[in-house]
C-alpha cells in the first residue's frame, strides 16, 4: 500500500479530477499556500485539510485525520479546544436532528450550548468561523428562529470559502459537502421568505453542478438527494410542479440505487406534484409509499442498537481524535482498535498476512498491501468511512473492477434478466482481465475472482450444486486455510470472507444438508451479534439465513433473525431489502395463528414491493391477501 501525507493526497486527488491549484483552494487558502502543501513543505491546519479534502470527495468521515499524517502540529491547547468545540457542535447536531418538540429547559440548554461553543471558537480562523456560523443556523432552524437572520448567518458563513458565489454561476466552482449543504440551505430560507425566484435560481445552479460532479462523488444519492428535495420544493412554491415532479422523480431514483436518506421527503414531494397535476390515484400511491415507510421508520428506529452500544468502533476512533493522536499511522490506529476490541495480531492476520508482518506493520516498519490492510479493517468491522487511503493507479484499476463485477454478478442472478447470454459473457470477459492483472501471490483478489466464477457457473448450469460448494470452500481457505466450522464463532471476517461463508451456507441447505446449513448460520449469527451487528452484510446475512428457516418452518427463528435485519435495514436507510423481510415475518405470523399480525404486514409490504418494482412478489402477496382477508392491493 502506498502511504501519502495529506499534502501528498491533495495533489493526487486534484490532479486526477483535472483541476487547477486556484479551483481547489479558493476561499480556503491562496495558491502559494496550497502549493507549498501539496509539495509537503507546509503541512495544512486540520480546518484546511477538511475543506479540501472535502471539495475532493477524498473522505467521507472526520477521522481520515488519524490515519493520513501530515497535519499542521498544533499544541495540547489547540488539540483539546479543537475537541471540546466538537463535542459541543455534535451535541447541537444531535439534538437538532431529533424530532421531539423543543421544551423550555431544551431550549435553555441549547442555547447554553451554543454560547459556550461561541466562547472557545477561534474567530480569526475562517473555517471554524463558518462551522459555528453554521451550528448557529441549525439551531435557528430548530427553534424556528427569524429566516432573515438564517440569511444572514449563510450569506456570511458561505462568502467566507465561495467569496463570489453570488457573482457568478454555481457550476464553474469546486464545492464541500459542507459548502453545497450551506448553499442548499440559503435557498431554502430564500424560498421561506418569498423570494422564490432566487431560491429557484440558486438551487437549479446548485443541482446542476451536484449532477455533473455525480461521477466522481463517492455516494452520490447522498448528496444529491437532499438537494433535489429542497430544489423541488422551491419548484412548488414556484408553481412548477411538473418541473419538481421532473427532479423528485431523479432524486427518488438516486436513493433507491444510493443513499436512502431523503427517500420519505421525496416520495411525499412526487405525491404532492402529482396532486396538483390532477394525477390524483399515481399521487395517492406516492403518498401511500411514504407513510409505510415512515411507519415503519417510527416502529423499528432504536431497535438495532446492541448491548447498550451502538457503534464502538465509532467511540474508539473518536477518542484517537480527541486524544492529541491525530498522527498516529494506519497501523498505529489498527493496533488500537484490536487492542481495544480484545483480538489478537493471530485473529487479525490469519490468511492474510504473517503474525511477524502485522506487528512490523503496527510498529510502523512495513506497508503490506492495500487489499491486505483493507480485509484488516473489515475484520475489525470499520466502514470505509471510518477511514481513507490513497491507492495506487493499479489498485484504483482493480477496485473498480471489483465493483462492476460484483454489479454484473447481482444482474446474472436476477429473474428478471432478459439477456443473461450478454451478461455473462461481460463477466466473464471482466473476470479474466481482473485475474492477468493479479499477482499469483494475491490471495484476495483471487479468492473473490473464485466466488464470483462459481456463483456465474451455477446461474448458467455449467456446475452442480456440489461443485459450487467445493469452488466455494476452495476460495475461503485461499485466506482462511486452517478455518473449521465448530470453532468459527472465534474467528474475525472480511466482507469477502462473510460473503463466502453465506454463500457456502445457502449451497448446503440447496443440498438438503439442512443441519450444516443450520450450523454455519447459527455461528455466523453468533460471529455478527457479537461484532459486526450494525455491518451493512447483517441486512444481507438476516434475509438469507431467514428464508432458509422459513423452509424448517422455525416461524419464532425467522420472525427473530427478520427483526435484525429490518432495524439494521431502517437504521442503514437501505429500505430496498424490507418488503422480502417483512413478508417472511408476515408468513410467519399466519402460520403461528397471529393473523392480525399478518394483516398488518401485508399492508405494509404492498406499497414497498410497488415502489421497488417487485410485481412478481407484489402479485403472490397479492393472492394470497385476498384469499386470506379478502384485500386487494
Amino acid at each position: 500500500m502506498q502511504e501519502l501525507l495529506v499534502g501528498e493526497i491533495i495533489r493526487k486527488r486534484r490532479i486526477e479530477l483535472g483541476l487547477t491549484q486556484e479551483e481547489l483552494c479558493e476561499g480556503i487558502c491562496d495558491p502559494v499556500t496550497i502549493s507549498r502543501i501539496e509539495n509537503v513543505k507546509q503541512p495544512p491546519s486540520r480546518s484546511t485539510a477538511d475543506a479540501l479534502l472535502q471539495r475532493l470527495d477524498v473522505s467521507d468521515s472526520r477521522y481520515y485525520f488519524t490515519f493520513c499524517g501530515g497535519i499542521y502540529c498544533e499544541s495540547e491547547e489547540d488539540v483539546e479546544r479543537a475537541g471540546q468545540i466538537q463535542r459541543l457542535q455534535e451535541s447541537v447536531e444531535r439534538f437538532c436532528e431529533t424530532d421531539a418538540e423543543v421544551t423550555v429547559s431544551g431550549r435553555a440548554e441549547l442555547l447554553k450550548t451554543l454560547a459556550e461553543l461561541e466562547l472557545l471558537a477561534c474567530w480569526g480562523d475562517h473555517m471554524e468561523k463558518q462551522r459555528v456560523l453554521m451550528t448557529k443556523v441549525r439551531v435557528l432552524e430548530k427553534l424556528n428562529g427569524a429566516v432573515t437572520e438564517r440569511i444572514q448567518l449563510l450569506e456570511e458563513a458561505i462568502l467566507l470559502t465561495v467569496p463570489r458565489f453570488q457573482e457568478r454561476n454555481l457550476s464553474a466552482g469546486v464545492y464541500g459537502y459542507a459548502e453545497m449543504d450551506m448553499i442548499r440551505r440559503l435557498g431554502i430560507a430564500y424560498s421561506e421568505t418569498g423570494q422564490t425566484k432566487r431560491a429557484v435560481q440558486l438551487l437549479s445552479q446548485l443541482y446542476d453542478h451536484v449532477s455533473a460532479r455525480a461521477g466522481n462523488i463517492t455516494r452520490p444519492g447522498r448528496v444529491l438527494s437532499p438537494i433535489a428535495y429542497s430544489y423541488g420544493m422551491a419548484l412548488m412554491r414556484d408553481k412548477k410542479p411538473q418541473q419538481a415532479l421532473e427532479i423528485a422523480e431523479c432524486g427518488v431514483q438516486n436513493c433507491i440505487f444510493g443513499y436512502d436518506g431523503e427517500l420519505v421527503n421525496l416520495l411525499e414531494l412526487e405525491a404532492q406534484c402529482l396532486m396538483s397535476l390532477g394525477r390524483t390515484d399515481q399521487g395517492k400511491e406516492k403518498a401511500l409509499e411514504a407513510s409505510t415507510l415512515r411507519v415503519l421508520t417510527e416502529k423499528f428506529s432504536g431497535q438495532s442498537v446492541q448491548d447498550g452500544q451502538k457503534d464502538m468502533n465509532k467511540s474508539i476512533l473518536y477518542e484517537l481524535l480527541c486524544g492529541g493522536n491525530k498522527n498516529m499511522h494506519l497501523g498505529a490506529v489498527i493496533k488500537h482498535v484490536r487492542e481495544r476490541r480484545g483480538f489478537s495480531q493471530k485473529q487479525l492476520c490469519q490468511g492474510l498476512c504473517t503474525a511477524a508482518t502485522l506487528s512490523r506493520f503496527e510498529s510502523g516498519e512495513q506497508s503490506p498491501s492495500w487489499d491486505c490492510v483493507h480485509s484488516m479493517l473489515e475484520r475489525l468491522g470499520m466502514a470505509r468511512t471510518q477511514y481513507t487511503a490513497i491507492l495506487t493507479a493499479d489498485e484504483i484499476h482493480l477496485d473498480k473492477m471489483r465493483k462492476e463485477i460484483a454489479k454484473l454478478s447481482v444482474i446474472l442472478e436476477s429473474e428478471k434478466t432478459e439477456h443473461k447470454g450478454d451478461v455473462l459473457n461481460k463477466l466473464l470477459n471482466m473476470m479474466d482481465d481482473m485475474e492477468s492483472r493479479i499477482k499469483k501471490t494475491d490471495a484476495i483478489s483471487r479468492q473473490f475472482i473464485m466466488r464470483h466464477r462459481a456463483l456465474a457457473a451455477y446461474e448458467t448450469h455449467t456446475c452442480d450444486l456440489n461443485e459450487r460448494l467445493d469452488r466455494l470452500t476452495a476460495a475461503l481457505h485461499l485466506t482462511l486455510p486452517d478455518l473449521s466450522f465448530e470453532d468459527m464463532n472465534q474467528m474475525l471476517y472480511s466482507e469477502e470472507e462473510f460473503s463466502l461463508l453465506i454463500n457456502i451456507a445457502s449451497t448446503y441447505h440447496k443440498l438438503g444438508q439442512v443441519r450444516q446449513s443450520f450450523y454455519i448460520y447459527e455461528q455466523l449469527y453468533r460471529v455478527f451479534k457479537r461484532n459486526y451487528y450494525h455491518h451493512d452484510l447483517m441486512i444481507l446475512f438476516a434475509q438469507s439465513y431467514a428464508i432458509a428457516l422459513a423452509g424448517e418452518r422455525a416461524y419464532e427463528d425467522v420472525i427473530r433473525v427478520a427483526e435484525d435485519g429490518v432495524a439494521i435495514a431502517i437504521e442503514k436507510k437501505q429500505y430496498e431489502i424490507l418488503p422480502i423481510l417483512l413478508h417472511a415475518q408476515a408468513e410467519c405470523f399466519y402460520l403461528m395463528g397471529k393473523v392480525e399480525k399478518c394483516r398488518e404486514y401485508y399492508a405494509y409490504i404492498a406499497p414497498l414491493y410497488r415502489l421497488f418494482g417487485d410485481y412478481r412478489n407484489l402479485e403472490i402477496l397479492s393472492i394470497d391477501a385476498e384469499e386470506r382477508f379478502f384485500m386487494k392491493f
